[in-house]
């Protein structure tokens, strides 16, 4: 066993070891671990290859051939390389007509057809379609690989059987000896290797294979007791799987830490609504109508946030939803810098402007035909620290008393702005109207999650 090779298998074996740490310490070592795997991984393919390659210049490429039955190497070979599609959901096909046997080397010939599947998958698209077939064409088999995928320029493909030479456009870490290798393991069994391609319309890479004049002696399950380029995909394979294993389970607890933490932060706001809308109620009903208001409120900046995949909302999108009230009927304009806010932001700002918008309707501009609401957002990036200023403006409204608005709502967005966000918020009665400037600490590296 190589060096390289009892560094990936220890690596792989401390990735285990650390499954059940989420620190983020441990984070960063399994991240570090993962890293040297991979390079490790692709610097043992990569010397292999290299080995390859010297043997087939020098002329001295070995072959173990076999009598092989192609029926039962395409299904040998198709159960391991699926495993490989997986991950862009692309339908690997194989089919071979009935009694072919052919004369040739298993492991070498599982080779070719791993490099030619892996090809395919790096350069056809998610959802797209891989099929393998092998028919008779005289005296030799003929397999054929061909995919959907983007197509090779038809100015390439003269070269791709070149040795180093590769396409860079989707395979950056292309080395150009896979084809080049390919060719070698076929001309080695007196075969051809031959490629069709054209831009948009995928590819057919097609390989010829003597045909063997009699049984297939050596049976089923030939591949899987073979040593070399079969251990070493099914080990990429079993790699794969655990790395995918180990991501699902930190993922899934670190979904479950995030939807504790959100239901923990909801219900708090939640207990907070209906402890403060019971001390403002005069009776059952209104504090029924008073809280479910706030309730929708609150279940509004959830949806805008989850279409975002709770990464970010706009302030934008908060107004719109206070302008689709009444289906339309009350005039709330918006103008100002463009803001993107973080799930904890959004949610409060929404309560804010949930009891904003109930007061002036029932109380201020919004109680008037005439009247109507200016939000203006001003982002200030150069005060230290950045801050957001939103200012709530109403215009052509009854006149309004201090007295008026010093309730709940009142309470709701000063306790809001103040402590939940850390700002400060002021109220003029000026004889156009109310207004609300609220300031807000704007963090330069906003959070992208609660």
């Amino acid at each position: 066993m190589s060096i390289i090779i009892i560094i990936i298998m220890q690596c792989g074996m401390m990735q285990r070891w650390a499954i059940g740490d989420t620190h983020s310490e441990n984070r960063n070592i399994r991240r570090a671990l993962g890293t040297i795997e991979k390079a490790t991984t692709r610097m043992n393919s990569l010397l292999e290859d290299l080995l390859d390659t010297a043997q087939i210049e020098a002329g001295r490429y070995q072959l173990s051939r076999l009598p092989l039955g192609v029926t039962s190497l395409l299904e040998e070979a198709c159960s391991l390389l699926v495993m490989l599609t997986t991950e862009k959901n692309i339908e690997l096909n194989c089919t071979a007509a009935q009694g072919l046997v052919i004369n040739a080397d298993p492991e070498r010939i599982f080779q070719v057809l791993s490099n030619l599947v892996g090809n395919a998958i790096k350069f056809t698209p998610k959802g797209g379609r891989i099929n393998i077939d092998a028919v008779a064409s005289e005296n030799e088999v003929l397999f054929k690989v061909s995919d959907d995928g983007i197509g090779i320029p038809a100015e390439h493909l003269p070269y791709i059987f070149q040795r180093y030479w590769s396409v860079k456009e989707g395979n950056p870490r292309g080395n150009g000896l896979g084809l080049y290798i390919c060719q070698g393991i076929i001309t080695a069994h007196g075969g051809r290797l031959r490629a069709e391609s054209s831009l948009d319309s995928g590819s057919v890479f097609s390989f010829t294979l003597p045909m063997h004049e009699g049984q297939d002696v050596i049976g089923e399950a030939t591949f899987l007791k073979q040593s070399g380029t079969t251990h070493r995909l099914a080990q990429s394979i079993s790699s794969k799987l655990e790395r995918q294993q180990l991501e699902d389970r930190l993922t899934r607890a670190g979904l479950l830490n995030e939807l504790n933490h959100r239901v923990k932060n909801t219900l708090a706001t939640v207990q907070a609504i209906a402890s403060l809308t019971v001390n403002s109620s005069a009776s059952l009903e209104s504090f029924r109508k008073s809280f479910d208001a706030r309730l929708f409120a609150l279940s509004q900046a959830h949806d805008a946030l989850a279409r975002a995949e709770w990464i970010s909302t706009e302030l934008v999108d908060l107004i719109e939803q206070l302008q689709a009230v009444n289906a339309g009927a009350h005039k709330i304009s918006f103008t100002g810098n463009p803001v993107t806010l973080e799930p904890r932001v959004s949610l409060t700002l929404s309560m804010v402007l949930h009891e904003l918008m109930a007061n002036a309707v029932q109380h201020g501009a919004l109680s008037s035909a005439a009247g109507q609401v200016t939000v203006i957002s001003t982002l200030d990036a150069g005060h230290n620290p950045p801050t957001l200023k939103i200012e709530w403006s109403e215009t052509g409204g009854p006149p309004i008393a201090a007295s008026t608005v010093k309730g709940f709502g009142f309470r709701l967005i000063r306790r809001s702005i103040e402590r939940e966000l850390k700002g400060k918020a002021d109220i003029q009665f000026a004889s156009t109207g109310i207004i609300w400037s609220m300031l807000i600490p704007w963090p330069d590296k906003p959070e992208g999650s609660l």
